[in-house]
């Protein structure tokens, strides 16, 4: 076991030890909570967004004008991957066409050598 490892372990128990501490500090705390709770999930949901409708930011809120933009900023980022892409392709078509014809620009003098060698 390394030095590392060594750390590693020593930390995960301090780190155990003290959620344990707080645990057993918060007893007392859970034990004199209510046994029926002051919300049930049935009434806890409706709740909730009824009091996020009364807020002035989403009390207009369109879902489906959100999902529209966030298509139209996806539209927006494939396209210019796209062309990205493109650009790319253009760049490496043009120094593939400028190998070949560097290696064809040689091609007609060997011959010529060649059959001049003969």
């Amino acid at each position: 076991m390394s030095i590392i490892d060594l750390i590693f372990v020593i930390t995960l128990f301090i780190s155990l030890l003290g959620m344990l501490a707080i645990l057993f500090r918060k007893i007392p705390a859970l034990v004199s909570l209510p046994a029926d709770p002051l919300f049930t999930r049935e009434s806890l949901f409706p709740e909730i967004k009824n009091r996020a409708k009364a807020l002035p930011v989403v009390g207009d809120f369109s879902f489906v004008g959100f999902l529209q933009k966030i298509l139209l900023k996806l539209r927006i980022l494939i396209l210019k991957a796209e062309n990205q892409t493109t650009s790319w392709q253009g760049k490496l078509r043009k120094e593939s066409q400028d190998d070949s014809e560097k290696e064809n620009d040689n091609y007609w003098e060997e011959l010529r050598k060649a059959k001049d060698g003969k």
